[in-house]
């Protein structure tokens, strides 16, 4: 009959444990057979087609560098955001004094120049890191 010594970790007791079977019989989903000496069984292993419980897709995250990528587009956006509304503030009291006829616009036509640079880099950066 044979048997095998199993020892739980952190104890010192051994258990026998034997393992039979008849022949080449067909047992339920599987079947026994030696293989190299060893009696072990095979088969499907699986159940009914019928049984099959429902399997969820895994729920995917995106790699890291395409989070980094999203990172960098949304500062982007941001940045272009920014800038716009700066812009707009800019053209508006650009226009208020064209409005007032007052000929003397020039500050208010100088403050906007830096800040159509930036819409302008702004814009870039926006198609480069979002495209």
């Amino acid at each position: 009959m044979p048997s095998s010594t199993y020892a739980e970790p952190g104890r010192r007791r051994d258990y026998s444990v034997v393992v039979s079977a008849r022949g080449f019989a067909l047992l339920g989903c599987f079947v026994m057979a030696t293989l190299a000496g060893v009696r072990v069984d095979y088969g499907s292993h699986r159940f009914h087609p019928a049984a099959e419980p429902e399997v969820e897709e895994p729920r995917t995250r995106p790699l890291l560098t395409e989070r980094l990528a999203q990172q960098a587009c949304d500062r982007a956006r941001t940045r272009w955001q920014d800038a716009a509304a700066k812009a707009r503030d800019a053209s508006a009291a650009l226009t208020r004094c064209l409005d007032a006829n007052t000929y003397q616009c020039h500050p208010q036509a100088a403050a906007l120049v830096p800040i159509l640079s930036d819409l302008e880099w702004s814009e870039q950066q926006v198609a480069e890191k979002c495209d």
